[in-house]
């Protein structure tokens, strides 16, 4: 970040439903649950996706609606941190529902200055979601 807070994120316990921060306060780091929604969290990614100078979470969860787990959440997760990550209000976008996925990185795919996300999911999906420069990118 660019005052230099530190935070982590985390999906807790592993394939558990909970997206955490962790924000650190004179030595001790804070636990704060920002979402309880996604239904196997697997990995996340701690990047900043808006340009904002503030680092934003990405959850993965990689479940699959069937007929025994008919809520399930499989895709990815954006969350854009607020100004105060222990205590402000993240932004959510769900920017993939169809695709059970397990790992997201970042990076420039396209040279046009934005953080791009580039998944992996079950079976060998590849996907490239293109960041547009907006709030609710990627896509």
């Amino acid at each position: 970040m660019s005052d230099g807070q530190r935070i982590l994120g985390s999906v807790e316990p592993w394939h558990g439903n909970e997206v955490v921060v962790y924000t650190e306060s004179d030595g001790t780091w804070n636990r704060r649950v920002i979402f309880d929604g996604v239904t196997s969290g697997h990995e996340v990614a701690v990047l900043d996706l808006n340009g904002d100078d503030r680092v934003d979470i990405v959850a993965n969860d990689n479940s699959r609606v069937t007929r025994n787990r008919p809520n399930a959440t499989p895709g990815v997760h954006v969350f854009f941190s607020p100004e105060d990550p222990a205590t402000g209000e993240w932004s959510y976008s769900r920017i993939e529902s169809e695709a059970a996925m397990n790992g997201c990185v970042g990076g420039d795919m396209n040279q046009d200055g934005w953080t791009d996300l580039v998944c992996t999911g079950g079976g060998g999906v590849i996907r490239w979601y293109e960041n547009l420069g907006q709030q609710d990118s990627p896509r």
